[in-house]
């Protein structure tokens, strides 16, 4: 218990910016290295869980019915990439290394439900 709330406490001084929300929770995160790979689009995290993610520019926001996306992508400089559903965009920033702050920022809009990077569970390679 005592390892675990250090670690946390860690996660938490040094990745004040790197977080996400999930279910109204904070989750850290901290940057790892990787060998080279191929793709150097993708940046790989860390959580406080152990879990490994691989993060682009890519944002995922979920918005309540009848609000409209515009003010959102203007306010923050975002690119619309496609509406995947009917309350669902899949969305990218002008640079990357912003992807957690402008999450979090667009997180707190009114109308919001969610809005977190788009996370790569796993690569696959052909």
């Amino acid at each position: 218990m005592k390892y675990s709330f250090l670690l946390l406490f860690a996660f938490t001084i040094l990745n004040a910016e790197n977080f996400y929300y999930q279910n109204g929770t904070k989750i850290y995160l901290q940057q790892i290295k990787t060998q080279k790979s191929t793709n150097n689009n993708i940046d790989y995290f860390i959580d406080q869980y152990d879990r490994k993610f691989g993060i682009t520019d890519e944002i995922i926001v979920e918005l309540d019915k009848d609000i409209k996306i515009d003010n959102i992508i203007l306010k923050y400089s975002l690119k619309l990439i496609s509406r995947v559903g009917e309350s669902f965009y899949l969305l990218s920033v002008e640079d990357r290394k912003d992807i957690f702050k402008i999450s979090a920022l667009v997180h707190q809009e009114d109308g919001v439900k969610s809005a977190n990077p788009n996370f790569i569970k796993k690569r696959f390679m052909r």
